[in-house]
């Protein structure tokens, strides 16, 4: 089903999204200001499990939206507006902001995942998740059910309330009981010797005895992450929450070390290697992108 919607239909679709989201909502939208009853769905809905990743220009937001998402994604040079969830997709020409849900003239079109329209929207799908700049996969299964801030040192005492670790004494990388893997930088550690390589980190496995590091006991848990996005990675430095990371390649031993190259979960490194499918029902696509490459 494909439907023209104007100002007031966008809206009430846009609302019937959220609210029906059992997996996943990808919003893109260059500015983001969102309506009390709006943010207060988006944070039952986090608070229930649904991934929620939030693109946009973030040197334009003027409100915190960690409350309602599960990652933030900066596109500086965003222009495009959709809203996604597992069974419908709205592209349009409306920001989710409020002035413009009320005052702007606005339209798109309401793209459901249905038989006869199951290719479009599986294209527009798929270019949401290109600007979330991480790979098909990862967008898929990654879920963050934690509400881990940016930037904030956390105590031992946190986290183990946080994670329910298995191991409970300190470790390099810690398992909790959901699966979920917490790496731990220590910069006063001088045993370990992680690698730079440009933004990356090649985070250095943990010693599994005397000589040389084996891939076993929590290596081999993070080794099996290596294309394998079922559990977060999340990792610290000094106890500071950097973020959430893959493996963005196949880990190696080296001087009897085992190394893990981590990427962020938004560096665009992970999209690159996606391969898009054929075009599908391209008649129907351009005439529907091309009311929209006009510029606001």
């Amino acid at each position: 089903m494909i439907k023209f919607v104007t100002t007031q239909g966008i809206n009430y679709h846009l609302e019937e999204l959220l609210k029906d989201a059992q997996k996943e909502i990808i919003i893109v939208t260059p500015y983001v200001k969102i309506n009390f009853r709006l943010r207060e769905i988006l944070q039952q809905k986090k608070k229930s499990g649904v991934n929620i990743i939030i693109v946009c220009r973030k040197k334009d937001l003027n409100e915190s939206i960690d409350d309602i998402s599960s990652l933030v994604v900066d596109r500086p040079n965003l222009h495009a507006k959709c809203y996604v969830n597992e069974n419908i997709a709205i592209v349009g020409s409306l920001n989710m902001y409020e002035f413009s849900q009320v005052n702007n003239d606005e339209m798109g079109f309401c793209i459901s995942n249905e038989q006869d329209s199951v290719h479009l929207y599986e294209e527009v799908k798929e270019e949401a998740k290109r600007l979330c700049g991480i790979g098909e996969k990862q967008c898929d299964n990654f879920v963050c059910k934690r509400g881990l801030i940016a930037g904030k040192k956390y105590s031992d005492n946190e986290l183990e309330d946080d994670f329910c670790f298995e191991y409970k004494k300190r470790a390099r990388i810690k398992i909790s009981e959901s699966g979920d893997i917490a790496l731990f930088i220590h910069t006063s550690q001088k045993m370990y010797e992680d690698k730079y390589v440009g933004s990356n980190v090649h985070f250095q496995g943990q010693n599994t005895g005397k000589g040389c590091q084996e891939l076993k006991y929590a290596n081999k848990s993070l080794y099996d992450c290596f294309n394998n996005y079922k559990n977060g990675i999340y990792l610290f430095k000094d106890y500071v929450f950097s973020g959430r990371v893959i493996i963005g390649r196949e880990p190696y031993s080296e001087d009897g070390k085992w190394y893990f190259p981590l990427e962020s979960t938004g560096d665009d490194k992970s999209s690159a290697q996606m391969k898009r499918p054929p075009v599908q029902n391209e008649s129907i696509k351009s005439k529907i992108f091309g009311i929209f490459r006009g510029k606001n």
